[in-house]
């Protein structure tokens, strides 16, 4: 009965039987309503605060919509099944949608009849894709569907903040939830698009200048059950957060170098909000980058010599501005690591795996480092001088530590979670491993030119190294100075040295070992890793 989508499902061919397709039709919303508001959906709402849990009701479903939360539900209640997104699904998501966007690029028309439980049920679904154990088919879809989602957005006007709900048949509150229902499927959308932009190490679709809603709204207020409650916490609503356009605040913010907290220029901002500012980054990181690693494929110079020295250089201090930002504002690090983080807000660990994620991407060629090139015509010879070069460099250095605090936060999370939680909280979780092993792996291979001035391949001594597995490390005499000058160091004891690459590889290929889409990329690099 799940698995049905609606009328389309089969053809009734008596009154009988279209009263019990009806009947089925209606028992399965009201399943569905039921586990939305149920405790078992709580860790979704949680991560994806993006359904307005108050008002789900059956009557406000569409078939669609139905479908694809009950095919969510089915996952949240079995994280090892998994994961093709059913055919019912895709076509009911291509017929709503597909024809509509190829009339509209010939005759550049509103796109009126795409609804909101539409859009909904694209998220929803894109949502249960890029959880758990998806496949890399499942992944690519994804990352197509985004795409339409985007550009979808586009055509309606949501992201100039010009979308507004049908004025007849509603009160004021009920256009107000679905106002702020479809405002929240684009910073959903705008997840998604960072997290398959890292997964898949595609470009992003949605940049931040563009998206002009304003940030969501407080979670109490979200949350509120009933319309009297909603109105009286709209009174406490800062008006510099209502009002203020994404893109704009992103600007004044990186124009202040650091979202400094009490500039009347930037609101507050919650974990979640620092997360889609960490989102924002990305698009911006992927164009400077990518200009970086094409002049220096040209070049086969370190990415600190050419023109886009400075641009990099920049970028680096606006992700450790808002990272001090966000400790001082939230305690991230010691609340994370400090005690039990089961009842704490899921974008803890979101927020520290993306920001260090972001600075791995800055502090190393993650392509380079996997596939040993970055294109077919790479010169092999030269892409081992390239990979040593960085190995010796501050910039490898750098790329360590973000990669053993990324191994630090998988194992924190892994401890506390259950599977399925762990993927809700942290869809990031197997890739931001992966990119621990390579750096590590990569590093380790070269340490025997990288520990000691004189090339020394014996191991230094434990009491010798620097240990990068602690918290609050940066901006430490000890940290800063094997930044700048070199040495040993240790993960979790283990020297970073040769000898030490069979140990972290297994470690991480026994945890990478039910993500198919990981661990063969894992396998391939290490067959290729050269010592």
């Amino acid at each position: 009965m799940l698995g049905m989508t609606g009328y389309e499902a089969f053809t009734p061919s008596s009154s009988s039987e279209s009263l019990q397709l009806h009947e089925a039709i209606v028992s399965q919303s009201q399943f569905v309503t039921a586990q939305v508001k149920s405790i078992h959906f709580e860790h979704f709402h949680q991560a994806w605060p993006f359904l307005h849990v108050p008002t789900f009701a059956p009557e406000k479903q569409t078939d669609l919509l139905t479908s694809a939360v009950a095919n969510l539900s089915m996952w949240m209640q079995n994280a090892s099944h998994h994961h093709l997104v059913p055919y019912e699904i895709n076509q009911e998501l291509t017929r709503a949608l597909m024809p509509t966007i190829t009339e509209e690029g010939l005759t550049e028309n509103q796109s009126a009849d795409i609804t909101l439980p539409t859009l909904q049920a694209l998220v929803v679904t894109l949502t249960y894709a890029i959880l758990g154990d998806a496949p890399a088919s499942t992944l690519n879809w994804a990352a197509q569907w985004t795409d339409i989602a985007t550009f979808t957005f586009r055509r309606l006007g949501v992201l100039d903040d010009r979308w507004h709900p049908e004025q007849h048949l509603q009160s004021a509150d009920e256009r107000w939830v679905q106002t702020e229902e479809m405002k929240r499927l684009v910073y959903a959308v705008l997840r998604i698009d960072t997290y398959l932009c890292i997964i898949l190490d595609r470009p992003p679709t949605m940049r931040y200048q563009e998206i002009r809603p304003p940030l969501p709204v407080s979670d109490d207020l979200w949350r509120a059950e009933t319309r009297a409650d909603r109105t009286n916490l709209h009174w406490y609503e800062p008006t510099v957060r209502t009002k203020s356009a994404f893109s704009t605040m992103i600007y004044d913010g990186l124009e202040s170098r650091g979202f400094i907290p009490g500039d009347l220029r930037v609101p507050h901002l919650t974990l979640e909000d620092n997360h889609f500012s960490l989102c924002a980054f990305m698009s911006e990181i992927w164009c400077v980058l990518k200009e970086a690693h094409d002049e220096h494929h040209r070049t086969f110079r370190s990415p600190e010599l050419n023109r886009t020295a400075d641009r990099i250089k920049l970028w680096k201090g606006y992700l450790q501005d808002l990272r001090v930002h966000i400790e001082k504002t939230d305690k991230l690090e010691d609340t994370f690591f400090g005690g039990f983080i089961g009842n704490c807000n899921h974008f803890l660990g979101l927020n520290l795996t993306l920001y260090h994620l972001l600075c791995l991407k800055l502090y190393a060629n993650m392509r380079l480092l996997e596939h040993s090139k970055c294109c077919s015509g790479c010169p092999e010879a030269n892409i081992e001088n390239v990979i040593s070069i960085w190995a010796r460099s501050s910039d490898g250095r750098q790329a360590v530590y973000h990669a053993a605090q990324l191994k630090r936060i998988y194992e924190r999370e892994s401890n506390v979670y259950r599977l399925n939680d762990q993927s809700l909280c942290n869809v990031l979780g197997p890739a931001s491993l992966l990119n621990s092993t390579i750096v590590l792996c990569t590093y380790s291979a070269k340490a025997s030119r990288v520990n000691t001035p004189d090339g020394d391949t014996v191991m230094a001594a434990a009491a010798d190294a620097i240990e990068l597995s602690q918290s609050n490390l940066v901006g430490t005499p000890e940290f800063e100075n094997w930044i700048s000058q070199g040495g040993p160091a240790t993960v979790d004891g283990v020297a970073l040295h040769p000898f030490s690459v069979p140990r972290f590889s297994s470690w991480h290929r026994d945890r990478l070992e039910t993500r198919p889409v990981y661990s063969s990329r894992l396998v391939t690099f290490l067959h290729t890793l050269k010592f």
